[in-house]
């Protein structure tokens, strides 16, 4: 009897632990229904624009780039993942990988990506090469 006890105290314990966790993140929910990858490239343009700004150095002295994603459908969007190729006079120099998260739908989420420390200034240009939605 005292084994039954325990156990019911354990799975109350365990309930009560995901329900905050649904309560402080709300969000989490989305999480659970899972992911499906688009990797057709026209459907990935056609469900999220980027934009990218040149880089500039904060502070600190490190390279950032700011940008945005806009989600132009409906459905949320769990990640974009972004090749940014930064550009000296017509030449490629390096290639930023960076993921954005959470963009829900109809909506524009910013980011602000480290490039880490460059010498002379560069262009950026961004391409979409991945791309999940929440099913």
């Amino acid at each position: 009897m005292r084994r039954i006890y325990i156990v019911l105290v354990a799975l109350m314990v365990v309930f009560g632990a995901g329900a905050a966790y649904l309560v402080v993140r709300p969000e989490a929910v989305k999480e659970l229904r899972g992911t499906t990858a688009i990797t057709d490239e026209k459907l990935m343009n056609d469900t999220a624009r980027v934009f990218v700004r040149n880089p500039y150095k904060d502070d600190y002295g490190v390279a950032r780039i700011p940008g945005y994603v806009d989600n132009l459908g409906a459905q949320d969007i769990a990640s974009v993942s972004l090749e940014i190729q930064l550009y000296e006079k017509e030449d490629k120099r390096e290639l930023v990988k960076y993921e954005v998260r959470g963009v829900p739908g109809g909506t524009r989420k910013s980011f602000d990506a480290n490039a880490g420390t460059l010498g002379d200034a560069r262009t950026a240009t961004v391409k979409i090469v991945g791309l999940e939605v929440y099913k």
